[in-house]
């Protein structure tokens, strides 16, 4: 894949925007919801057993993650699977861009996957996350509506009628796409032409391919993937973003704090509107900024009386759970990938497809 990297002010433009968030977050937000060396005595007071409990349930979610691409491309096996999601996190928690899923584009050729099954794996996967991200929001406003003891804010009703629209309108250009090639051209022109003004925009060459065409084998490959596997993959997916929650209300519990301010279902629809809201990662991993969002959004759930220094240890106990934790991973399984030599096979080459998958991998934003 021809790699021209992104141009280097936006790079140290990239970097300096994250460090500013994370700097304003930690010395500005967090300290204005609670004193830090209180949360510090709330981690330290943690019990072992609880925080070894979240680390098993955070391994065992890491697992769901890679098994969800197994279920894609059988060919990868769960090993693989594994080694190349924790690569694919370690870059794309570290180092801002879309760089993560040009990593994962390149371990899987250096396997021989090919691009259409690289494609195949990326788009259905994202397409059915996406789908319930856009979905699980109005699930949650509705049980805080119903459950929750707290005064819902008045946008909240807001924010799920959007969320109920997009998921709608989504769900309606899946299934016309799939259900009508002529309809996957007509939206593959249009990505093409985007995608070749975003190349422009950001200094790299066009991706010379039709995007008609590519989108059309895209929808041939998300057809036979619904075919062959598509009611384990919504099981995988919808059991990934489940035990993430339950990790999160896990991580809440094993610093101390009260069950009584806050119950599954409210943690539940942070959880929901958090995703939401990080769905684009304008820093590497959403770092800092989903700190921000989960502390804030369960503080107010929580309501008066609530310790705040243990709803902020909590976070922290859950940001590393899934955002450190995967870093931790990651460089393990950097060094697998580049030592097993016994994985590596010669790279198919798959015309039609490889220049737009590439370039696609080269522009977009990670999951």
């Amino acid at each position: 894949m021809e790699r021209t990297g992104t141009p280097l002010g936006a790079r140290i433009t990239q970097i300096a925007l994250t460090l500013i968030i994370v700097g304003l977050v930690v010395f500005k937000v967090l300290p204005g919801i609670a004193d830090w060396s209180e949360v510090g005595a709330a981690l330290k007071g943690a019990p072992l057993s609880e925080l070894l409990l979240v680390l098993v349930v955070a391994l065992g979610l890491e697992v769901l993650k890679a098994l969800e691409q197994q279920i894609l491309i059988p060919k990868l096996g769960i090993a693989r699977a594994f080694v190349a999601l924790e690569n694919t996190a370690l870059v794309s928690n570290l180092v801002p861009g879309p760089s993560g899923t040009t990593m994962r584009y390149v371990i899987y050729r250096s396997w021989g996957i090919t691009s259409a099954d690289f494609a195949k794996g990326w788009l259905v996967s994202s397409a059915f996350n996406n789908l319930l991200v856009l979905a699980m929001p109005v699930v949650g406003a509705i049980l805080v509506i119903t459950t929750s003891d707290v005064e819902p804010p008045p946008w909240l009703a807001g924010v799920a009628l959007i969320g109920l629209v997009a998921t709608t309108a989504a769900v309606l250009l899946v299934i016309g796409i799939l259900r009508s090639e002529s309809l996957a051209r007509r939206v593959g022109s249009i990505y093409g032409r985007l995608l070749q003004k975003l190349r422009g925009l950001m200094k790299k060459p066009a991706a010379g391919q039709d995007g008609a065409e590519a989108v059309v084998r895209f929808r041939t490959d998300a057809i036979d993937a619904m075919r062959d596997s598509g009611v384990a993959l919504a099981l995988t997916i919808s059991a990934k973003f489940v035990v993430t929650a339950l990790l999160l209300w896990m991580s809440l519990d094993a610093v101390g704090f009260p069950s009584g301010y806050l119950s599954p279902a409210e943690v539940f629809a942070a959880y929901t509107f958090v995703r939401l809201l990080t769905i684009v990662n304008i820093t590497p991993g959403s770092v800092g900024i989903a700190e921000a969002l989960y502390a804030s959004s369960l503080t107010y759930l929580a309501g008066p009386g609530a310790d705040e220094a243990l709803i902020v240890a909590g976070v922290v106990v859950f940001r590393a759970a899934t955002y450190a934790l995967p870093i931790v991973l990651g460089v393990i399984c950097n060094i697998i990938w580049r030592r097993k030599r016994s994985w590596r096979a010669e790279v198919e080459e798959v015309a039609s497809t490889d220049a737009v998958v590439a370039a696609a991998a080269d522009t977009i934003t990670d999951d």
